[in-house]
């Protein structure tokens, strides 16, 4: 997106054309500017904004994975096959499944990725959210033979704090909110089959929200590895069953909570094991 940005070239001391970076305000200008253009027309995936300002780069990757979030559900709402998914080949119903379990892993990355988040954007996260363990409540209920308890009783949960946290900060909902908090409180008996289907017709008809203007404190969190390296050519070698030390280091930055810290180690057989590290973090001012 930074080959779209204006660079002004202005007059030197000695008279030389020399390249002026834009300001922060400008980049928020054009940040909004690009964003107001998505939102007219999802036909394309947003380009990346990273490039961008530095400063604006958190609220930039911030509204790139929002504009995502938004066109993975129209596009799945528009192929029609999520209201039906019992009557899919086997191909389509897998790819419908992987789809659904894209946007839900695309809207934890919207919600746990980022710090600085205003009450807007949080809200605004947090009803894609909803929208998308809509779609995967559907496809459970019309198209698998898993249980929907369970999906269906987390989904009345998040309803039930969307609530509480839109009537903490006086936020109005969006329209697909909006008809959920009303239709779930004519229904007698919240069971899996009754609350998929009024969530068909609000998922067909409910427009999506608006895009969350661009704010400057918005910082997404980030993970460097400093050591082991991967660029020296000696293997660690260990004996099954035995405890073997590897010194560890990373820098990480912008945690929203570092108690939530997770080590992923990824064995030769491919076999792959999440375990808490120490808590050994020492903050420093960036």
């Amino acid at each position: 997106m930074s080959q779209y940005v204006p660079v002004l070239k202005l007059p030197s001391s000695n008279g030389n054309m020399v390249p002026r970076p834009m300001s922060v305000p400008e980049s928020l200008e054009f940040l909004n500017n690009s964003t107001n253009n998505f939102a007219s027309d999802s036909k394309g995936a947003p380009k990346p904004f990273s490039e961008m300002d530095s400063t604006v780069a958190g609220t930039a990757q911030f509204t790139s994975l929002y504009i995502g979030a938004q066109l993975q559900i129209s596009q799945t709402l528009e192929k029609g096959f999520w209201a039906k998914p019992g009557t899919l080949a086997t191909q389509q119903a897998n790819n419908l499944k992987t789809s659904i379990h894209n946007l839900l892993q695309h809207c934890l990355k919207l919600q746990f990725f980022f710090v600085g988040l205003s009450p807007v954007e949080q809200c605004a996260v947090k009803q894609i959210r909803l929208r998308a363990l809509a779609l995967n409540l559907v496809y459970i209920v019309k198209g698998s033979n898993a249980s929907a308890l369970a999906p269906c009783h987390h989904f009345l949960t998040v309803v039930e704090d969307m609530q509480k946290e839109l009537s903490q900060f006086g936020l109005e909902p969006d329209s697909f909110t909006a008809l959920v908090f009303r239709e779930l409180s004519l229904l007698e008996e919240p069971k899996p089959g009754a609350v998929s289907r009024i969530l068909i017709p609000i998922l067909s008809e409910a427009k999506l929200g608006k895009i969350p203007r661009p704010n400057v404190n918005i910082r997404m969190s980030s993970a460097v590895i400093l050591e082991p390296s991967g660029q020296t050519d000696t293997s660690l070698k260990f004996t099954a069953g035995l405890i073997m030390s590897v010194p560890f280091e990373a820098e990480l930055r912008h945690l929203l909570d570092p108690s939530r810290i997770r080590l992923k180690i990824k064995y030769p057989d491919q076999k792959t094991q999440i375990i808490l590290p120490a808590s050994t973090f020492k903050a420093s001012a960036i």
